[in-house]
């Protein structure tokens, strides 16, 4: 005796009243449902009869004929897809004698999907892949291409983005070239991609810039281009350039620094070492004094190396200039810094000061003004997100979806918990608050990597980490490597 096949699908009864409700589609009736572990197929029919004939407009009388069926696609329901199997009856005119198909209620035009998949498409396709999209609902990822391009025209004629007050200019590189990313600072949203990056694409931009007047600062890099064409077509704009990038040429030479020394006194496992701890050596130093594992290996590196100490001086004396209040307190701090700087670091750090030499205001101009890129550089890591996540979005694809979708907006602020709130008003109050004592613990990488035993160098614990004062305290534990191996 043979045995009895597995149903795939399940017939369910469904109560009259529930088969009308379960499509919450006017004019379009649900007959029978149809079940499987990853799909419903809901079979339906149209309630009432056409009122006029499509074709002539005009007959109001007809005669049926036999029906035919057609199966569209709907939005997901109880995370199962879901298809319609609608039963479309045919009609005679007796006005015109034509034969005609009475459309489907809710139907897309020119799609064999509700109107309400197309919306449902046309919204995710914007901020998710176009192959996550199609699984969902169960259609070709063509399809969901071809809505959203549809859409993105749409878009393009209805958008407008209001003209940014504070403007970042910035480039990313993108599938073998570079596309421009402008950028609203104060509300801190990507407002246009341009490409190619060249002249002629940014000349472009502001020539039908509307309100072009009204841009009062533009924060970029040091690119030359940008310079020029801001400073011929935004007249009224100040040019603030970005902190972070200029920073970016000290750490260069501390970089470089590293390497002369690993390629010239270290052997391989120490130049691997150094490699790992270099970090520490670039940091800020009061950032740096946060880290005990930085501190302790930036400590016993500079010790070690004494032009590794004399570059990190020059390196946190010109950070310091970035505490500075104003424009004018600035420049006289760079100019004592640029007046001390050694001779043997000059060429290391002439591509620095070729850039305070050459574009003197657009540098100060930070300590005036509240904006630095830095929302710029974060949208260009979530542009390349996009496009790996898309696996090649085309450059309109790409455009399409970090104007339009949410990926590139603003994430929520930072709402402090009412208990640090109530805490930071008793401090601006003055009320007297009960000192609450807690003892030191000692940081295990203290015994494990220098060796001490308990009791040892109690200064270490007193002195003050986020201060300069704190490196004399590790000035006599030695390096590492004075023995010639990394110590366990």
């Amino acid at each position: 005796m043979k045995p009895r096949k597995k149903l795939l699908v399940t017939r369910e009864k469904t109560p009259k009243r529930a088969k009308k409700d379960i499509l919450n589609i006017p004019g379009l009736v649900a007959t029978e449902v149809l079940e499987n572990k990853d799909n419903y197929l809901i079979k339906a029919e149209i309630e009432h009869p056409p009122e006029t004939c499509p074709r002539c407009k005009k007959g109001v009388k007809f005669s049926r004929y036999g029906p035919r069926k057609e199966v569209i696609r709907d939005t997901s329901m109880h995370d199962k897809k879901v298809a319609i199997e609608v039963t479309k009856p045919r009609y005679k005119c007796k006005e015109c004698e034509k034969i005609f198909l009475q459309e489907v209620p809710g139907k897309a035009s020119n799609r064999d999907c509700t109107e309400r998949l197309v919306t449902y498409i046309k919204r995710e396709s914007v901020r998710r892949t176009f192959l996550d999209v199609a699984q969902e609902v169960g259609i070709d990822e063509k399809t969901v291409r071809s809505l959203f391009i549809d859409y993105a025209k749409e878009l393009e004629t209805r958008v407008r983005f209001e003209t940014p007050r504070w403007m970042g200019v910035d480039e990313v590189f993108i599938r073998g070239h570079y596309i421009i990313v402008i950028t609203n600072l104060e509300h801190r949203t990507v407002v246009e991609l341009l490409s190619p990056k060249n002249k002629p694409s940014l000349v472009r931009y502001f020539a039908g810039l509307p309100d072009a007047g009204s841009v009062e600062l533009v924060s970029m890099d040091m690119d030359g281009m940008f310079m020029h064409t801001v400073r011929e077509w935004l007249p009224n704009a100040t040019i603030v350039l970005d902190k972070f990038h200029i920073n970016q040429h000290t750490n260069r030479v501390m970089t470089r620094l590293l390497n002369d020394i690993g390629v010239e006194q270290l052997a391989k496992d120490e130049r691997q070492a150094m490699r790992r701890d270099r970090f520490g050596l670039l940091l800020n130093l009061s950032r740096r004094g946060r880290d005990m594992t930085q501190f302790i290996r930036s400590e016993a590196w500079m010790n070690q190396f004494p032009e590794l100490r004399k570059a990190s001086d020059v390196l946190q004396s010109f950070y310091a200039m970035w505490e500075c209040e104003d424009g004018g307190k600035a420049r006289h701090h760079y100019a004592e810094w640029r007046a001390k700087l050694p001779d043997d670091l000059q060429a290391r750090f002439q591509t620095l000061l070729n850039i305070f030499e050459t574009r003197p205001d657009d540098v100060f101009s930070y300590f005036n003004t509240p904006i630095t890129n830095a929302y710029t550089e974060s949208a260009n890591g979530k542009i390349k997100q996009i496009h790996s996540l898309g696996r090649g979005y085309n450059f309109p694809v790409l455009r399409a979806k970090v104007l339009y979708g949410s990926d590139c907006r603003v994430s929520p602020r930072y709402h402090r918990p009412p208990e640090e709130v109530e805490f930071q008003r008793v401090l601006k109050e003055g009320t007297s608050v009960e000192p609450v004592l807690v003892a030191p613990q000692r940081h295990p990488l203290f015994d494990r990597r220098l060796g001490a035993r308990a009791g040892d160098a109690p200064e270490y614990w007193d002195a003050d980490i986020h201060g300069i004062a704190a490196s004399d305290q590790y000035a006599s534990y030695g390096s590492p490597f004075e023995s010639g191996k990394r110590v366990a």
